[in-house]
């Protein structure tokens, strides 16, 4: 699932859907015709075969005998269901209404127990207000603009301090776009939108000059995109994606004289580090970090010469660091975290390394030009109200800047049971015809 969070394919759901054990349910997330699509599927076990059972759906349960029920926003269907030849039986009927919503573009998500109760979280789609806050210690969060929507990921600052980048949905839709606030002014400028595809990850040159990007969905114009800020040039394809959902570029940082890009590329499962040379001919691309655990959300130092990145080994997220030779490799990788980490970002002009806890713990570590590092410790107490704990980035000045929750759409505070839902599922069934 390129750049989505929370969203992987397949996740199988928590019950088998056949007596012998050969198939289950799970949710998919693909690039259609329509853009980013997730689905409800039966798999065959045995044979990989998967089986679409609904479009635009999610979160599939098994209801035994021969039931199945799934999520559409935030309404939960149900259907009869043919175990065998994993498909549904009638048209899927709507049951019940008010499932939790973590993003415009996701469905709800519920569990089933085996004696018929349903199991979910109560709530709205409340990302449409999301805004962009500057945090300082010991002081309310203060706006960076008065615009609203339903932003996603950490924002991008220009290097002058007056424009940040970052990713929004427009409503109706499941596509990213990026939008351009300027502080202290209402309204966004559309800078990158795409129908039907994906524009993200947006980050600016260290010279001001160039913003790059990534498009994802379509085959034919997936790839890493450059845009020259002055002048109104249209964005230039400096990469082009392998397969745009299986192997694939996130746009990570600039170098320090912006002539280069570090790229995370995926492929097999796996990521690692490559930069990306633009010039006046043909970008060329190179390997930069690949270690056997994995490079993830890599960021160049301000002077260019360290690389930070996330390793995955023994099950946990540690931050490293390794010199930049000379010929754009990184050396052997030292590790400056423990007990997992997240959120990778270097304060602007200083060799002071960040990055955040589960506990939404933002800490800090000096990293020595020889590799040497400060112990961590406690920078800032990042609130609920930051959408993730991976949702901010640093002005000029070294204020944190963060993607702020919309109202009422904070950490989850209730827990509720339908019992005797069976029942009502029947109930709703017996007054559909079988197909």
């Amino acid at each position: 699932a390129p750049g989505r969070r929370g969203c992987c394919a397949p996740i199988p759901s928590s019950a088998a859907c056949r007596p012998d054990g050969q198939a289950c349910l799970a949710t998919v997330g693909y690039f259609a015709a329509g853009g980013w699509t997730i689905s409800a599927v039966a798999v065959d076990v045995h044979t990989g075969k998967t089986h679409l059972l609904a479009h635009n759906a999610a979160s599939p349960r098994y209801l035994a005998p021969g039931r199945v029920l799934f999520t559409r926003a935030s309404t939960v269907l149900a259907a009869t269901f043919d175990p065998k030849r994993l498909r549904l039986t009638c048209e899927p009927v709507a049951v019940f209404d008010g499932v939790r919503l973590s993003n415009q573009w996701d469905h709800g998500t519920v569990n089933l127990g085996r004696d018929g109760t349903l199991a979910y979280i109560p709530g709205f789609m409340g990302g449409r207000q999301r805004w962009v806050a500057i945090m300082r210690p010991g002081a309310e969060p203060e706006e960076w603009s008065p615009e609203r929507g339903d932003f996603e990921m950490p924002p991008s600052v220009a290097p002058d301090g007056r424009t940040v980048a970052i990713m929004s949905v427009p409503p109706g839709t499941a596509s990213y776009e990026i939008l351009l606030l300027t502080r202290g002014q209402p309204g966004a400028r559309r800078f990158a939108s795409e129908p039907n595809e994906d524009c993200g990850f947006p980050a600016f040159s260290p010279d001001g000059r160039s913003l790059a990007f990534v498009r994802q969905g379509v085959a034919a114009t997936a790839g890493v995109y450059v845009v020259e800020l002055a002048g109104g040039a249209a964005p230039r394809l400096v990469l082009p994606a392998k397969d745009g959902t299986n192997a694939y570029d996130l746009v990570r940082s600039w170098s320090a004289d912006s002539k280069s890009i570090l790229l995370q590329t995926h492929e097999s499962h796996d990521a690692r580090m490559r930069r990306i040379t633009l010039g006046n001919g043909t970008p060329t691309v190179s390997e930069v970090c690949s270690p056997p655990g994995g490079a993830w959300e890599g960021a160049l130092s301000p002077d260019g010469s360290t690389l930070a990145f996330i390793e995955r080994g023994g099950g946990n997220k540690q931050v490293s660091v390794a010199t930049i030779g000379a010929d754009g490799r990184a050396g052997r990788g030292v590790q400056v975290s423990r007990g997992g980490a997240q959120g990778l970002r270097w304060v602007p002009g200083t060799r002071t390394l960040t990055f955040t806890t589960a506990e939404r713990i933002l800490m800090q570590t000096r990293i020595g030009a020889d590799l040497s590092f400060s112990p961590p410790e406690i920078r800032a107490r990042l609130t609920d109200d930051i959408n993730d704990p991976s949702d901010y980035t640093f002005a000029p000045d070294g204020s944190l800047i963060v993607t702020h929750k919309a109202p009422q759409e904070g950490d989850v505070t209730q827990f509720d049971l339908i019992r005797g839902f069976d029942r009502e599922v029947d109930r709703a069934l017996a007054r559909k015809p079988v197909r």
